[in-house]
């Protein structure tokens, strides 16, 4: 079935401080494909991906765990592999997570 979502039905939901996630679609279960928006400064908590991810950077400037991605960039994080995240300056960036994301706890 096609999908459709106009940016005008956008529905940004608050995740963590500067952090927002507008989901496109679930994929069932755990995973979705979602637009996120990090204010500069926000951090993203560690956290890891059980089907991997793809992250698209649309603008700004992140840093995903030792790398520094600008507009344009694009990353693939392994299944299981956990890492954190800090936008440089205001950045919307596009995700694919097959399975979902889990948060890493403190320990």
């Amino acid at each position: 079935m096609t999908t459709f979502q106009s940016h005008r039905d956008n529905t940004w939901r608050t995740v963590a401080p500067g952090v927002e996630f507008c989901v496109l679609r679930a994929h069932g279960g755990d995973g979705m494909t979602l637009l996120v928006r990090m204010a500069a400064g926000a951090d993203a908590r560690l956290h890891d991906h059980r089907g991997g991810e793809e992250t698209y950077i649309v603008s700004g400037k992140l840093r995903i765990g030792e790398r520094h991605l600008v507009a344009g960039d694009y990353l693939w994080t392994q299944p299981g592999e956990s890492h954190d995240g800090h936008a440089e300056v205001e950045t919307v960036f596009f995700v694919v997570l097959p399975d979902g994301l889990q948060v890493v706890e403190p320990r």
